[in-house]
């Protein structure tokens, strides 16, 4: 395996490969919290709540829309 943290944030797609018309990535590790902020424009969200965002880049731009849970 490769060098890697406890601590380390990880996006990991938990659903198969190939065409569907569901994607969901896990994220975890201690920045999980920073990257829904930042990529959902989530203010402080609250555990176990579902929010339907649009997703951005660091740019601004969006990539798509989607059910955001913390």
């Amino acid at each position: 395996m490769g060098d890697y943290c406890l601590t380390d944030t990880i996006f990991a797609p938990a659903t198969g490969a190939g065409a569907a018309g569901v994607a969901i990535v896990r994220v975890s590790g201690s920045l999980a919290r920073t990257a829904a902020e930042q990529l959902a424009g989530l203010k402080n969200p609250a555990a176990r709540y579902a929010y339907f965002r649009p997703i951005r880049d660091k740019n601004g731009e969006l990539i798509d829309k989607g059910l955001v849970l913390y």
